[in-house]
């Protein structure tokens, strides 16, 4: 049964087993239709309903064309060329659509005029004319029909047939705008976007993307959305957008549904949905929308709003990508790269990150540049890397520019050039890149390309770390533990420490258990600072792993183990890092954890050398210089000490300056030693400033000035140095420097003492016995005696010739004077000598006792040893021994 709207001008045709009640286009009443009565035009509506409704028999609209073409309809004719065109219900037949569409236009068919343009346009049945198209595409067009108006507006537009002129084609663009025709409406918002052979201007580009959107143009509603996202032309309201995105994603706009899909996964302008997101996703990429695909096997790949499976992720990139998105393309690559999804294929990922580069994506770009950078897939290649860092880097991507920027401060691939560095690392972080923020960061810090400013580097980490960058993070925590650019503030460098160790950064991880290993802004936790040791060596860093092995050396928060420290050390030296190494080449030096080896020791020293680090320069220097390990060389021990102490170690210096000093391993040169003795003093040494402060005091190799001496032992004396209180005690005795003092002269010897000072004991027993309190002098002689202090045997050795609180012994006499002579002391040499001539603790031998005194005599006049205690007294006794022997 067919059958019609009452109302000629709705113009429905249909057919069915029943009559309907009402008109769906108009809701007025339907009337059966009498075939015999039914116009060619009626026939050709009624194919039209055929043609639109899904479901219905293509053949029977051919048949309807054919009955209207039959009965002179142009319409008809028209029509049935299109399905002879399109193969729609009928066998294609471009030749047989060329002339059916000659026909219609004889028979007065505008539309057959539009369809005539195109055939000649694109060579449909006939040979390709373009001017012959632009001919009857302006026929049309004057005739006002708005199709033939489109057509020629991009003829005008292209230079298709005509002389390209923007202007004129958006002259009929305008013309079919104004018929209200929707594409028309739709393209002249388009001009207005663009300024398209029109002044730019985003307003008017509203209000015809809201005019064609209105009249039902799908993708006049997307862009209508996007306007109200960005804010163009319009004030910026998420919520029309994603009003505009549903209205065109359910007119089936794909890119209204990709869209629709990305607010679901945002969360703009509707409650965030990763369900919905993928529901729109997926309908986009099942209609064939190629950026749809990439995101849905993004939300495979992640789990987000359906279970997770590579499988479907795999399957959706490598759809995208041979339909040629881009990022798809890219994506597909990272998972041939890391073997997720797909078993791991170098060749794979590096074809379709060259593909996706070469179509213009900069996330390829930039990992196309990291594959010739790392030698992945590819031989190392410096330059190449440059070259598409610099492609990225120019197409806007921010992680492309900021690895162009390591690339000019490294001088990989490019000449190095600091401007260049500091061009791009402040463009990538000026566009929200947390990579460059960081290094932008670092190089106000250390004034490289810019004058140091630590308050622009805290800017810049603050920046990195708000958008969650965990290496700013930690390098801000840095700056309020210290202070820099900030002032400083424990609980915020805990908090940046914390925030980010517990995004997994080593560094934080490393420096937040420092914080709980040395009480830093927190109650010292040895088991807290071991857990993020541990977290820190587990994620691979370097110093945590250090730091792991020191503790479980020192058995500190966790069982001492030497074998769990023996294994961090080694993880750690093996990885590069310059603490273990030499603590490793320790471990080796003293058989700790494994058996004793020299040569593993010096190994390991060299490796940390040879990577700058300091203690292993001087570890190394101290081999050579010993013979340990490695042939003695004084050559190489000098060579360490001196590049250790150029990089800044201040025990190096000191060593170097003892060297000059001595005379050993290089001519004496006491300009060079009091050079290096003050480097390192400068430097925090206490060794050098103790050594220093000897020469101001005894004027070796600078002139005497007791005020610097006083002072040097002073600093040196504030970081517990032993040997610096002992001679700060003998200036006070002597009244050297400083008024004369013996009760403070005391109290830096009982200091000392206390601090394994032998000198110290032996100088307070000195000034004890002075003060006739002998008991107390032996205790201190004895104890100096013990640690070797050759003048404390000396004296011992008086109290037993003597019999001076204990009982009188020459034998023990004289086997403290051998002791002390033994460690080089001059006055037991002389002690020694009267003992022989005197037969004291033994056979006395006139002749060669005399010639011994004589000896010792001779060489006391010319020892570094005249200012001690009881020099000059021994001296006096010895030359009163050999007269009264001699007569």
């Amino acid at each position: 049964m067919i059958y019609h709207c009452e109302d000629h001008t709705c113009n429905y045709w249909d057919e069915g087993e029943k009559l309907p009640e009402r008109c769906p286009q108009c809701g007025r009443k339907l009337l059966r239709a009498n075939e015999t009565d039914m116009t060619g035009d009626d026939w050709t509506a009624l194919g039209n309903t055929l043609w639109d409704a899904e479901a219905s028999d293509k053949k029977r609209m051919v048949d309807c064309f054919r009955k209207a073409a039959y009965l002179g309809s142009a319409w008809g004719v028209c029509n049935l060329g299109i399905c002879m065109e399109q193969g729609n219900g009928v066998e294609a037949d471009p030749v047989q659509a060329f002339w059916l569409y000659q026909q219609a236009v004889e028979m007065g068919s505008l539309n057959a005029v539009c369809c005539l343009g195109v055939c000649y346009q694109y060579g449909i049945g006939t040979a390709p004319d373009a001017e012959k198209a632009a001919e009857l595409y302006c026929k049309a067009a004057e005739y006002g029909s708005p199709r033939g108006q489109m057509l020629l507006a991009r003829t005008f537009h292209d230079g298709i047939g005509v002389e390209a002129d923007a202007a004129e084609a958006v002259h009929w663009v305008r013309a079919a705008a104004y018929q209200r025709y929707g594409e028309g409406m739709y393209r002249l918002g388009v001009c207005y976007e663009y300024g398209d052979g029109v002044e730019q201007n985003w307003e008017h580009a509203v209000h015809w993307f809201r005019e064609a959107a209105e009249s039902g143009v799908s993708t006049a509603m997307t862009d209508l959305g996007y306007c109200y996202e960005k804010g163009c032309g319009v004030e910026q309201s998420w919520e029309q957008a994603f009003s505009w995105y549903r209205r065109g994603a359910e007119c089936g706009d794909l890119r209204s549904m990709h869209n629709l899909g990305y607010c679901y996964e945002k969360g703009c302008g509707v409650e965030q949905s990763w369900e919905q997101a993928f529901s729109w996703y997926r309908r986009g990429a099942e209609c064939g929308y190629p950026v749809s695909m990439s995101n849905l096997g993004l939300c495979y790949k992640r789990g987000y709003g359906v279970e997770q499976n590579w499988q479907e992720a795999i399957k959706w990139y490598e759809q995208g990508a041979q339909c040629g998105d881009l990022q798809s393309m890219h994506n597909l690559a990272c998972c041939y790269e890391r073997g997720e999804g797909v078993e791991q294929n170098e060749d794979r990922a590096l074809y379709w990150y060259r593909r996706s580069a070469e179509g213009g994506n900069g996330d390829a770009m930039c990992n196309l540049g990291r594959c010739y950078e790392r030698g992945y897939g590819v031989e190392q290649n410096w330059q190449e890397a440059v070259k598409w860092y610099e492609q990225g880097a120019q197409c806007g991507h921010l992680q492309s520019m900021n690895n162009l920027a390591c690339c000019y401060e490294d001088g990989e691939g490019v000449e190095q050039n600091e401007d260049r560095a500091l061009y791009w690392y402040r463009r990538s972080a000026e566009g929200g890149n947390g990579d460059a923020m960081c290094n932008l960061g670092r190089c106000y810090e250390r004034g490289y390309g810019v004058e140091q400013n630590w308050q622009e580097a805290v800017k810049w980490y603050e920046q990195g770390a708000q958008c969650g960058h965990l290496q700013s993070m930690n390098n801000l925590a840095c700056c309020y533990e210290d202070g820099e650019g900030v002032e400083q503030n424990e609980d915020r460098a805990l908090y940046w420490y914390r925030r980010s160790a517990e995004g997994g950064n080593g560094d934080a991880m490393c420096n937040l258990g420092r914080c709980y290993e040395r009480g830093y802004g927190v109650e010292q936790n040895w088991q807290e600072a071991v857990k993020w040791y541990e977290q820190g060596a587990q994620c691979g860093h370097l110093q945590s792993m250090n730091n792991l092995a020191c503790c479980y050396e020192d058995g500190e928060g966790v069982e001492q183990n030497e074998d769990r420290a023996l294994y961090w050390y080694r993880r750690s030296a093996e990885g590069g890092n310059g603490d273990a190494m030499c603590n490793l080449g320790r471990c080796y030096e003293r058989g700790y954890g494994v058996e004793q080896n020299w040569q593993e020791a010096v190994k390991w020293y060299e490796q940390g050398a040879q990577c700058g680090h300091l203690q292993s320069m001087n570890n190394l220097a101290c081999c050579y210089e010993d013979g340990e390990g490695v042939e003695q060389n004084e050559d190489r021990a000098l060579y360490w000490y001196r590049r250790g102490a150029e990089a800044g170690s201040d025990y190096c210096m000191y060593c170097l300056g003892w060297n000059y000093s001595n005379g050993e391993g290089v001519e004496q040169n006491m300009t060079e030693a009091i050079r290096w003795y003050t480097a390192a003093a400068e430097g925090g040494n206490a060794d050098a400033m103790h050594d220093l402060g000897w020469h101001y005091d005894h004027g070796e190799g600078v002139e005497q000035d007791m005020k610097k001496a006083i002072c040097w032992y002073e600093r040196a004396a504030e970081q517990n140095h032993p040997a610096a209180m002992n001679s700060l005690g003998e200036c006070y005795a002597m009244g050297r420097g400083v008024p004369r003092d013996l009760e403070t002269a005391m109290e830096w010897y009982r200091r000392a003492a206390e601090l394994g000072e032998a000198m110290a004991d032996y100088n307070m027993g000195w000034h004890l016995e002075q003060a006739g309190k002998l008991s107390e002098a032996y205790a201190h002689y004895r104890k100096a005696a013990d640690g070797n202090d050759d003048s404390a045997w000396w004296a011992l050795g008086r109290f037993y010739e003597n019999g001076v609180v204990v009982a009188q012994d020459g034998k023990e006499a004289r086997r403290c004077y051998e002791t002390g002579e033994k460690l080089g002391s001059v006055k037991c040499k002389m002690r020694l000598a009267r003992c022989k001539l005197l037969g004291i603790g033994g056979r006395g031998e006139k002749k060669a006792g005399l010639d011994l005194c004589r000896q010792a005599l001779e060489l006391a006049k010319e020892s570094s040893e005249k200012e001690d205690y009881g020099y000059e007294a021994e001296m006096n006794l010895l030359r009163r021994t050999i007269a009264e022997n001699e007569s």
